[in-house]
């Protein structure tokens, strides 16, 4: 009876249309390579200037404006605590959105000690322009999946987010 040499035993296993493990994780170069690809979908977007207001607002300013509409009328104290400014950096930094009229503050009804700061409609509307341009863009480069694709893209997207510990 013959032994195995060492050599065949040591050699892997070859499966059919073995490509990478099922549960092997993805190398750097992967995720780079998948990441760049992924954000090429944005280099579709025009590139005009944007609306008067965006030029004129910081990324914290624009931040606190996605903020607002995603959780509603925010009290000034909170907005300080989520930006991490003091309370008289705060209403500066308010006062410069509000100038542009994308939010408004009012006394609370139930306690008029309370401002909370509102998205007014033009804020609304100036995010939905802002958000417009990157959802044609994606939709357009999405539109190249069948629809069986774009199902298995959506689940592995959303896989993604609750992993980030996100809502999806």
């Amino acid at each position: 009876m013959n032994e195995p040499s060492a050599t065949a035993v040591a050699a892997p296993i070859k499966r059919r249309g073995a490509g990478p493990r099922p549960n092997a994780r993805p190398t750097d170069e992967q995720l780079t390579t998948v990441a760049t690809d992924l954000l090429g979908i944005f280099r579709g977007i025009p590139n005009q200037p944007p609306r008067v207001p965006a030029r004129d607002l910081t990324m914290g300013q624009l931040r606190l404006l996605f903020l607002l509409r995603r959780e509603g009328p925010q009290p000034m104290g909170r907005l300080a605590e989520v930006l991490d400014l003091s309370p008289t950096a705060s209403s500066g930094f308010v006062t410069r959105i509000e100038r542009h009229g994308l939010v408004v503050r009012r006394h609370r009804s139930d306690d008029r000690r309370i401002v909370e700061c509102e998205l007014t409609e033009d804020g609304a509307r100036f995010l939905q322009e802002l958000s417009g341009d990157r959802i044609d863009t994606v939709r357009v480069a999405l539109s190249a999946l069948d629809t069986t694709e774009l199902t298995e893209f959506h689940r592995l997207l959303r896989r993604i987010l609750e992993n980030q510990g996100e809502p999806a």
